[in-house]
């Protein structure tokens, strides 16, 4: 009998350099995953207390975040939301959810489908200002806003998830099968962040 080779999991980005200057940086995040929560016609009022329920924690309005004992959810569009956690949690989160909202919402594992990456420092907001077409100014997008945009050609979902003394964190949500192509835009904008 034939044995079976064993599969490694593998990012999309591997070997791939990410860009860094001293004003912002670039980078993977690995170890997460991303569940897709998407509610069915008329439930969406069921889910947001099934889900409250079952998480202790209620789904943001759109725009916005909210962080729950190492769980992100993103609202990522009407009546849908990305729930993050550590990989070693998303079976039990799977398990939890998908029981819970059976019948009011579709709950699947996107994690193999998207990158995560993380953009931070001084100068991450004007560096994502040459790529994304939305106000990013501190005044109009602070900390726990979401958005669904471009950056440059590609659809992104962005979120600002922290930051401090050295500038603003954005997280980064692209097509696995974009990520490259996303990559080598960030890496112009590093280049010419803070030249005007």
């Amino acid at each position: 009998m034939a044995k079976i080779p064993e599969l490694a999991a593998r990012s999309h980005l591997a070997g791939v350099s990410m860009p860094q200057s001293e004003g912002a940086a670039l980078r993977e995040v690995s170890g997460r995953a991303m569940l897709s929560l998407a509610c069915h016609a008329g439930n969406a009022s069921r889910v947001a207390r099934a889900f409250k329920t079952e998480t202790g924690v209620a789904l943001p309005k759109a725009g916005k975040t909210a962080w729950h004992e190492g769980m992100l959810i993103l609202w990522s569009g009407l009546n849908q939301w990305f729930v993050q956690m550590d990989k070693a949690n998303a079976a039990g989160a799977f398990a939890q959810l998908a029981p819970a909202l059976n019948g009011r919402a579709a709950v699947t594992d996107q994690s193999d489908a998207f990158v995560m990456l993380e953009l931070a420092g001084p100068l991450a907001r004007e560096t994502l200002a040459r790529l994304c077409p939305i106000d990013l100014h501190p005044a109009v997008f602070k900390p726990g806003d979401t958005a669904r945009t471009l950056a440059g050609h590609l659809a992104v979902q962005l979120a600002l998830v922290g930051g401090g003394e050295t500038g603003p964190v954005f997280q980064v949500l692209a097509a696995r099968s974009s990520a490259r192509d996303l990559v080598h835009d960030f890496e112009i904008a590093i280049a010419s962040a803070g030249y005007g």
